[in-house]
């Protein structure tokens, strides 16, 4: 990796590190040009995610961990697992641990899945508020 003016980005000895880029706004097309701009390094595939997913996965995923899994998972697949949005990677993973079928070598994780963290979000926000609660969600 190198910075600009050439110089080399000289990172520290370790085992495994997971590329993070935070953005502060959402920009939607981000999932999409993470995987045909940045590829990856030495087996290590970066996310890019705004404020609001990392918030999201943190507060989806219970411990450092479970975190840390999931950023590994997704590096580990990065080339074989598309998807148009984070949210339905991160409910994919909730749910299959990221891993393909046996007899699939690309798999394309449709929008469907994102619709968990919506209801979960849904759930949330109505709790916050005094006097308010949406029974229409039912359990899970």
């Amino acid at each position: 990796m190198r910075r600009e003016h050439g110089r080399k980005i000289e990172l520290p000895d370790v085992k495994r590190y997971f590329p993070v880029v935070l953005l502060s706004d959402s920009f939607p097309s981000m999932t999409f040009l993470s995987r045909s701009m940045l590829g990856h390094h030495a087996g290590v595939a970066p996310v890019i995610w705004d404020l609001a997913t990392l918030d999201t996965v943190t507060q989806i995923l219970p411990t450092p961990v479970d975190f840390l899994y999931f950023l590994k998972c997704r590096s580990d697949e990065f080339d074989s697992i598309i998807s148009d949005s984070e949210y339905n990677y991160l409910v994919y993973h909730l749910k299959m641990k990221l891993a393909r079928p046996p007899d699939c070598d690309f798999m394309d994780i449709g929008r469907d899945f994102a619709t968990a963290v919506g209801r979960l979000y849904g759930r949330k926000r109505s709790w916050c508020f005094a006097g308010t609660s949406d029974r229409s969600l039912g359990p899970d």
